[in-house]
């Protein structure tokens, strides 16, 4: 999947990220995204540790070549939609319960809507 960094983004490990610029014109350097990422491990009392600066190619990726635990990732989106089973065992999601009935010409057996997490699944 393709970085984008203007949506929720993480590093590839989990670590949140606080993107400062993507416009960066680094000397020496190709890194045009800069941000803070959480330097310390985590624990159960007060989260993660002091952050640290850290600088990424505009694809997200730390180094050239390889994936790193420090690359950027987007955070999945969740959306909600309608499960649809119709009396033929057709079934499908939609955005709201009233395409289905648009789309389709079929009974409907049951609908109920769902929160899913996209990417996820089969």
């Amino acid at each position: 999947m393709k970085f984008d960094p203007t949506k929720p983004c993480q590093t590839r490990d989990g670590r949140p990220v606080r993107i400062l610029c993507t416009d960066a014109k680094m000397r020496g350097g190709d890194w045009s995204i800069c941000g803070l990422v959480p330097i310390g491990e985590q624990d159960r009392f007060s989260g993660y540790g002091p952050e640290g600066w850290q600088g990424w190619f505009a694809d997200g990726r730390v180094e050239i070549g390889r994936e790193s635990p420090l690359d950027l990732v987007n955070i999945p989106e969740k959306r909600t939609g309608w499960a649809v089973m119709f009396a033929d065992g057709y079934g499908a999601i939609y955005p709201c319960r009233s395409d289905a009935v648009l789309i389709e010409d079929r009974q409907i057996v049951s609908a109920k809507q769902i929160e899913y997490t996209e990417g996820e699944g089969l």
